[in-house]
């Protein structure tokens, strides 16, 4: 798999696989294949927060990013991280 496609284009190659190939894949390239699949989710996540807060610093970004990947309760807790707007929306793929 290409690891520079975005998420959607993983997300279809890897539903277009036939069960067989699937269940023959060596069990380390199927971790390797969800390792490019989160990679790319993450990338998507984080064009969609530059294209919502395009003034928004890179601290903001990352923060906001730490928000929607753990969740707002989690980064709450770990790291006092709130905002007001919700950006949960960007996790659904």
């Amino acid at each position: 798999m290409d690891s520079q496609c975005t998420y959607e284009e993983l997300k279809a190659k890897v539903a277009s696989l036939p069960i067989e190939e699937v269940r023959a894949t060596p069990v380390w390239k199927k971790f390797q294949m969800v390792g490019e699949l989160t990679t790319a989710l993450q990338r998507s996540i984080k064009d969609k927060l530059k294209a919502r807060y395009p003034h928004a610093t890179g601290k903001e970004l990352r923060k906001r990013f730490g928000i929607v990947w753990l969740g707002s309760e989690i980064a709450k807790q770990a790291f006092g991280w709130e905002v007001d707007e919700d950006d949960s929306d960007l996790m659904v793929a």
